[in-house]
């Protein structure tokens, strides 16, 4: 594999680890989109989170998962070929499934939050590839496939199950949040 274009090789690295870091969580993920999905839309729950028995134990991944899952191998992968080194991501606390008495609101603020995180994924590998050739560009031009697959999915069931949405409520939305940091 060659060396990224145009820009520093330790930065490119640095970037590589952040996504790696970011993607290794991703049962977390989809876990917690499952629970958002679950009591309103459970066929889609099934698609991103799998089927989960009544002692929380993973009984079937979801597809989405099993789309999702291949990211860090790929990341760990490069990595290991442009630098001759093993890594291990550093898996990041997932924001858990923080649910209100209106499942709803709660469904239609998680998916806001699940499209810009998608689209923000598709835009950092669309931009990593700018700056590679070869067989590197091919692996990182897959993930923001899969990413730009699964941003559509979920904006395209948003677009379904939210149909009376406009910009206003999605700009009001994106910027709440329910951490404690940012509450009143």
């Amino acid at each position: 594999m060659r060396l990224p274009l145009g820009l520093d090789a330790e930065v490119f690295l640095s970037i590589l680890i952040g996504a790696m870091d970011t993607e290794a969580p991703i049962r977390g993920y989809t876990q917690t989109s499952r629970q958002y999905l679950e009591k309103l839309h459970p066929q889609m729950a099934r698609f991103v989170g799998g089927t989960v028995g009544e002692n929380g134990e993973l009984l079937e991944l979801g597809l989405w998962e099993k789309e999702e899952r291949q990211h860090t191998p790929a990341l760990i992968k490069i990595y290991t070929q442009l630098t001759g080194e093993k890594i291990t991501p550093k898996l990041r606390t997932v924001r858990g499934y923080l649910p209100t008495d209106d499942a709803y609101e709660d469904l239609y603020r998680h998916g806001l939050h699940r499209i810009a995180t998608e689209y923000g994924a598709t835009c950092l590998y669309i931009w990593l590839m700018a700056h590679t050739t070869g067989a590197l560009q091919d692996v990182l031009e897959e993930l923001a496939q899969d990413e730009i697959n699964h941003m559509t999915k979920f904006w395209g069931f948003g677009v379904w199950a939210f149909p009376d949405t406009g910009l206003m409520r999605i700009g009001r939305t994106l910027i709440k949040t329910r951490s404690p940091f940012w509450s009143s």
